[in-house]
């Protein structure tokens, strides 16, 4: 399973969230450049750019399952704004 660690300032997930770069485009832009990749993403129609830092992670044998109950449970919600990761689709 592909993961994406995105992380940064207060609202950096968000921000990514709700830019034009897919996941799997920063996934790919993070093995690119060995592991990891620091974007800046215009928010608030451009007028300001946020600092973004990716990282590219592949692991074994993770059912998808306990990856909803770490995002449903687990995961801090004000947290998950700031930081969050991201399945990787095949």
């Amino acid at each position: 399973m592909k993961i994406l660690h995105v992380t940064g300032d207060d609202f950096s997930a968000v921000i990514f969230e709700n830019s034009d770069m897919t996941v799997e485009e920063l996934y790919d832009k993070c093995i690119q450049n060995g592991g990891s990749a620091t974007v800046f993403i215009e928010y608030e129609q451009g007028d300001e750019e946020e600092e973004i830092f990716a990282y590219a992670y592949q692991f074994e044998d993770i059912d998808p399952k306990f990856i909803d109950f770490i995002k449903d449970t687990i995961m801090d919600y004000d947290t998950s704004k700031a930081e969050n990761f991201y399945v990787v689709k095949e």
